[in-house]
């Protein structure tokens, strides 16, 4: 048993060498030994490819604004382990994932006899769902991967979101859009409504067949919902003037799910409650500012749809600077067409690494750039430094990884 959080986070993250192993079967065991916990949540589920924790954080704040006790569970995490489970904006106490650990602990072990052993990822929505299940009115789920057989599915949710579809983990999900929309459709359940921003027709399509063969109510963006020039519509109301309190142009589709959702959930709609918690909403490393003069910004978008959103906002948010990109990513991600991209629109880039098993290398990632003028640093940290001495005129765009930039984050707060 573990007395200390080191020793228990130890214990989870040794875990890791598991790997992704989807399916349920070994989330049913531990969730049957615990007499089913999850049945005591009121949650809503997300699934998507990229804009669940930006959908997450949009709906969180409105529902803590109006007085609801609101657990989630996101991934990644942007700190400590802890920081995958909250309630309201504090993550779980050091005490309680420890004690709850322990209580998972014998489970774990005869699950590792039975050459069953569930993951780290699996572990942390168990942990998810013990701590919550008590404490909080309503609890938001993200998705980890896909959805048909991530562990998160083993919940029933009051509502089930899909953000959108794209290529991303497709040695697990398939390779065309219709595959990958299949797989996120299997968080739809029997009669449980759903709000969708998926738009390409052949995704499209799978959604609305998975939501009729449930008799799952559909909320599709741009039919039942829509949202233009900052103005919200549906069948219930119309919005001006919406401001989101994280920047991209992507958002605002981000924005309009979360309204759908809203009108979903509470009865009471305050219209000018609404609009003001959006604009207030924040989440870490969603092309977020986090150094000025010079300017640093930073941007999670860790496959080919976040790069086109990060790389135009930051074309839109500053058309007449010189851009520079500081680019690491995991080696299983579409890195050659994600650095095209960027390529595209930085004036310079720089090819780095850190320290994670996923990590490409900077010479994986050469090999797979086709451009020639760019620079490489096996130093990030002495990269920045000097960026920051110097104080360039440019702006400096930290992007390819959402495990990169919580790195990134942390040595920037030496800053502060």
């Amino acid at each position: 048993m573990f007395s200390s959080i080191q020793e228990a986070q130890t214990f989870i993250q040794s875990r890791k060498n598991l790997g992704i192993r989807p399916g349920l079967n070994r989330m049913e065991t531990m969730l049957e030994k615990f007499q089913h916990p999850e049945q005591a949540l009121k949650a809503i589920h997300i699934a998507g490819t990229n804009g669940k924790g930006s959908t997450l954080t949009y709906i969180k704040q409105v529902l803590m604004d109006d007085g609801f006790q609101v657990g989630s569970f996101v991934s990644p995490s942007m700190g400590d382990i802890q920081e995958h489970i909250f309630i309201q904006n504090n993550p779980i106490p050091d005490e309680d994932f420890v004690e709850i650990v322990n209580e998972l602990y014998p489970i774990v072990e005869e699950m590792d006899q039975e050459e069953n052993g569930p993951t780290e990822f699996e572990l942390m929505v168990m942990i998810a769902i013990l701590y919550l299940k008590d404490q909080t009115d309503i609890v938001l789920v993200e998705a980890g991967m896909g959805g048909r057989e991530d562990s998160t599915n083993i919940l029933i949710p009051i509502l089930s979101i899909i953000t959108n579809v794209g290529y991303d983990h497709m040695r697990f999900l398939g390779d065309t859009l219709s595959e990958i929309a299949k797989q996120k459709a299997g968080i739809i359940k029997e009669g449980v409504p759903v709000v969708s921003g998926v738009i390409q027709p052949e995704a499209k399509q799978v959604i609305q067949t998975v939501a009729n063969e449930n008799k799952a109510p559909l909320f599709c963006l741009g039919h039942e919902f829509d949202i233009s020039l900052s103005t919200y519509t549906s069948e219930a109301r119309i919005i001006e003037k919406v401001e989101l309190g994280m920047r991209g142009t992507h958002q605002s589709r981000n924005g309009a799910i979360a309204i759908k959702a809203i009108e979903l959930l509470l009865e009471d709609f305050d219209k000018k409650k609404v609009k003001g918690s959006l604009a207030k909403a924040s989440l870490p490393g969603r092309f977020e500012k986090i150094h000025d003069q010079p300017t640093i910004v930073v941007d999670g978008a860790h496959n080919l749809e976040g790069i086109h959103a990060c790389m135009d906002t930051a074309n839109a948010l500053y058309p007449d600077k010189k851009k520079q990109v500081l680019f690491a990513a995991f080696k299983d991600k579409p890195v050659e067409q994600m650095m095209e991209y960027v390529n595209q629109h930085a004036d310079t880039i720089t090819l780095t690494s850190f320290d994670h098993p996923r990590s490409a290398s900077v010479q994986d990632l050469k090999a797979q750039f086709g451009r020639k003028n760019f620079s490489i640093t096996d130093d990030w940290k002495e990269f920045i430094g000097n960026y920051v001495e110097l104080n360039h005129q440019e702006i400096l765009l930290i992007t390819g990884s959402l495990q990169f930039i919580s790195e990134i984050r942390q040595f920037m707060s030496l800053y502060d």
